[in-house]
C-alpha cells in the first residue's frame, strides 16, 4: 500500500507499507500497480523484510527505480557497446543477468576488465564497475543480443575529457549528435571521433566536418566512441 505524505520544503513523498506472511524475507522484491492504467512495474531495488522494520525517513528518504531493459547488438568478435541502464548493486552480474553468454567472454573498458566463467563475471578490480556515457569493449564467440536490466542512467552525467583518446558512449536512451549529447566540449582544430562502423567526423575552424556529409555527427544508445582530444583535459556533462 503506497501513501502520501507530506516531506520537508513543501516536497510530497510517498510511504510504501508492505505485508508479508512471514516475520522477515531476505532479498525481498517489489511491484508497483497503476491503478489508473493496471499496468505493473518492477523496482529495480530489494530489501530485506522484517516484521515491523522501517527502511529510509522524511528527512531521508530512500529512491526506487523502475526497471528498465537496453537491448544492444553483439557481433562475434569485439564490439563497441555504452549502456544506458545501471544496476542498483553496481555490479556486473546484476546488469548482464539476462545476457545469455558464454564462459571467457570478456568487458574491457578504460578502468579495467571483467571475465565470464562459469555463470559469474569475474572483474579485475573493485573499482571496475558499470557506467553510463562511457564506452566498453565485449567480446563474443556468437552474435547475439546483450539485455541490459537496471534503472535509467541519470542525466547529465559528467565525464572526464583527457588529452588523446577518449572512450565514450550514449548515456540517454534516444538517439542524438555529438554537439548535443555534449554542449559543454571545448573542440580544438583536429579533434576526431570514430565509430566501430567506420564513421567519422573531425573538427576544424569551429566546425565538425562528417564522413557522411552531414550535418551532424550521429551517436546512438548502446553504441561506443572513441573521441580524440587535442586540447587540455576537461571536464563536461553528458546529455
Amino acid at each position: 500500500m503506497i501513501t502520501p505524505i507530506a516531506g520537508p520544503n513543501n516536497t510530497t513523498l510517498f510511504q510504501l507499507t508492505a505485508y508479508a506472511n512471514q516475520t522477515s524475507v531476505s532479498g525481498m522484491s517489489y511491484k508497483l500497480y497503476n491503478g489508473a492504467t493496471g499496468q505493473i512495474f518492477t523496482l529495480v531495488e530489494s530489501y530485506n523484510f522484517a516484521s515491523g522494520g522501517i527502511t529510509g525517513s522524511i528527512v531521508s528518504p530512500i529512491t526506487l527505480h523502475v526497471v528498465r531493459t537496453q537491448t544492444i547488438p553483439i557481433y562475434q568478435g569485439w564490439t563497441w557497446i555504452s549502456f544506458n541502464v545501471l544496476p542498483a548493486d553496481n555490479t556486473w552480474g546484476t546488469l548482464l543477468k539476462s545476457y545469455q553468454t558464454s564462459d571467457n567472454d570478456v568487458i574491457i573498458g578504460t578502468q579495467g576488465s571483467a571475465t565470464y566463467y562459469g555463470g559469474v563475471w569475474y572483474p579485475s578490480s573493485g573499482n571496475f564497475t558499470p557506467q553510463a556515457g562511457v564506452m566498453y569493449l565485449i567480446s563474443s564467440g556468437t552474435n547475439a543480443n546483450l539485455t541490459a536490466s537496471g534503472y535509467s542512467a541519470p542525466t547529465p552525467t559528467n565525464f572526464s575529457l583527457v588529452t588523446g583518446w577518449n572512450w565514450i558512449g550514449c548515456p540517454d536512451a534516444t538517439n542524438t549528435s555529438l554537439t548535443m549529447m555534449m554542449p559543454g566540449m571545448s573542440s580544438s582544430n583536429n579533434d576526431l571521433i570514430i565509430s566501430q562502423g567506420g564513421q567519422s567526423a573531425t573538427y576544424y575552424g569551429g566546425i565538425w566536418y562528417t564522413s557522411t556529409g552531414s550535418s551532424a555527427f550521429p551517436i546512438a544508445p548502446g553504441m561506443g566512441y572513441l573521441l580524440y582530444l587535442n586540447g587540455a583535459p576537461q571536464s563536461v556533462p553528458l546529455q
